[in-house]
Order: C-alpha cells, then structure tokens, then sequence
C-alpha cells in the first residue's frame, strides 16, 4: 500500500459509518499557512472529517473503525467532544507498514479523555 491507497481506504471507513447511520461532515481543512509536507496527502485533499452520533454503540463504532486504520499504519489527528469526533486529514496524515505503540496510545488517550460516558449519551 502507499500514501494514496491509504487516504483512500480512509474514505472507505468514512462511507462506511456513514453507512451505520453516523451523521459525517466533511468540511475543507482551515490550515492557510502550511506547507505540503514531503510524503503526505496532497493539499487539496486536506479535510475534517466530523462524525456525529447520539450513542455509545456509535462511539464504539467509530473507534473499532481508527483502530482497524491505526492496525495498518494509518494514522492522523484526531479531537472530539461529547458526542462528536474529528478526523484530521491533513499534513498529519501519513502511511507506515505498521501500527506504533505511540499512535496506539494516543488513541486510547484521546478516547478516555472525550469518552462520551460523562455527556449523557446513551449506553445503546
């Protein structure tokens, strides 16, 4: 696989929660002063993603979908709130023949501190 196949099969798992009924928002990055970064995505690729849901189980979702990506040495930044995650496709987009422990803990740090548990989202 290469940098493109990755972004592509991103978009993939995109389509695909969408699918599951996760509201997704795509909107064009706001990043005005960046240069492209060697190895990267294309600038005029450069968008966030929003995932929207009202659930835990949708949550879960979403999270199973960045594991599977980050399992194959995807990995981008990523934020969210109650309720919401960002996807960053961006400079800090990038493809690596494998998953790093470093990537794999960020995650788990980003999922702990906006766990939708303290949101009042529900548990189904």
């Amino acid at each position: 696989m290469n940098i493109e196949k990755a972004y592509k099969l991103t978009i993939e798992k995109v389509i695909e929660l969408e699918s599951q009924g996760i509201k997704v928002l795509k909107r064009p990055s706001v990043l005005k002063n960046m240069d492209d970064v060697s190895g990267n995505i294309p600038r005029e690729l450069w968008q966030t993603i929003t995932f929207k849901f009202p659930t835990k189980e949708k949550a879960k979702l979403i999270s199973e979908a960045l594991d599977y990506l980050g399992l194959i040495g995807i990995a981008f930044d990523i934020s969210g709130c109650c309720g919401e995650r960002d996807w960053s496709l961006d400079w800090s987009f990038e493809y690596q023949t494998s998953d790093t422990e470093e990537h794999k803990e960020c995650r788990e740090w980003m999922e702990e501190e906006i766990d939708s548990e303290f949101c009042g989202i529900e548990n189904n």
